[in-house]
């Protein structure tokens, strides 16, 4: 199964998360989109339901995770943006379908946050599962303890923002020492920013930056898309049609990046997935720009490209 999350940007859109079947004996070219959970709990402008979802994590345990700013229509020619809802993390068990857990972020915010990624890590020792959703407009990743329901607001070193815009989009990506274990660390990076850095998840949890690495300059604006749950990255260049990778264990340089991809005309990869059951690479693509400069009237129209072999 593929989840999706769909903006509110702008009105109309009925479902801000939904499923589809990669595998299925319908030959037919066009996959049938189904809203996940279902529909009931998505109704825009209902509390306790979600409003808009930004990002979306699976994670090993088979939990969907939704971050919901709880903002809605943020793009819309013909109204203002609408706070509907508290910005929620929703947590969906995939075996039964059923809530799993709800984080109100309320008390971890401000009124400017501008919340955009999320990313859900289990502590090797203990099992404790941990949330991490950036905040770009605080230069802050807030680090949550799903199990003693408390979190921190971790406020990131002024070096990170420099060279960001106003409105920036900041990006977080889990790595590990080796895949499905070792020390965790999260890739921390404007989208203008010069620069990307490491952040120790162990700092985080205790409600610190601790000790940030510097990895070095950013060749160009850079799109994190991705990880394969161990030491490779991968991203793309703003506007950039050529999805490559990094490996986390290599010096941050243009000669350790490695082309993975490129996407047809007119659209860009959006997300990054490995499915290692089948020894297969995911890339999620797009028209989002298109849709965002408002030059087509259908909406958003997704490609899911299926790469064979080990990236």
């Amino acid at each position: 199964m593929l989840y999706f999350r769909y903006f509110r940007l702008r009105s109309g859109v009925p479902a801000t998360v939904a499923t589809t079947c990669l595998f299925t004996d319908d030959v037919c070219d066009e996959a049938v989109l189904t809203p996940y959970p279902c529909l009931s709990i998505q109704e825009q402008g209902k509390s306790g339901e979600v409003q808009n979802a930004v990002d979306l994590y699976l994670d090993t345990q088979e939990v969907l995770w939704v971050l919901d700013t709880g903002i809605v229509q943020t793009m819309d020619n013909d109204a203002e943006p609408l706070r509907t809802g508290p910005p929620i993390v929703w947590a969906f068990d995939l075996n039964t379908r059923k809530l799993f857990k709800k984080i109100d972020l309320t008390c971890l915010t401000t009124p400017m946050s501008r919340l955009q990624s999320l990313v859900v890590d289990y502590d090797e020792t203990n099992g404790k599962c941990y949330v991490y959703v950036s905040d770009a407009a605080n230069r802050a990743v807030i680090a949550y303890d799903v199990v003693e329901s408390k979190g921190s607001r971790v406020v990131l070193p002024k070096a990170i923002a420099a060279g960001c815009t106003k409105r920036d989009v900041l990006y977080v990506a889990l790595v590990r020492a080796e895949c499905g274990g070792g020390a965790a660390a999260l890739i921390v990076t404007y989208l203008s920013g010069v620069r990307a850095f490491t952040v120790r998840t162990e700092y985080l949890r205790r409600g610190s930056a601790g000790k940030v690495t510097d990895l070095g300059v950013k060749p160009d604006r850079m799109v994190i898309l991705g990880t394969d749950g161990g030491t490779k990255v991968f991203f793309r260049y703003d506007a950039s049609p050529d999805v490559q990778s990094w490996d986390a264990t290599r010096p941050f340089a243009v000669e350790n990046f490695s082309p993975v991809y490129r996407s047809d005309p007119c659209f860009l990869a959006t997300q990054v997935m490995i499915d290692r059951d089948r020894n297969r690479l995911l890339v999620l693509e797009s028209n989002f720009p298109d849709f965002a400069q408002n030059t087509v009237g259908c909406g958003i129209v997704h490609n899911v490209r299926m790469l064979e072999g080990c990236f």
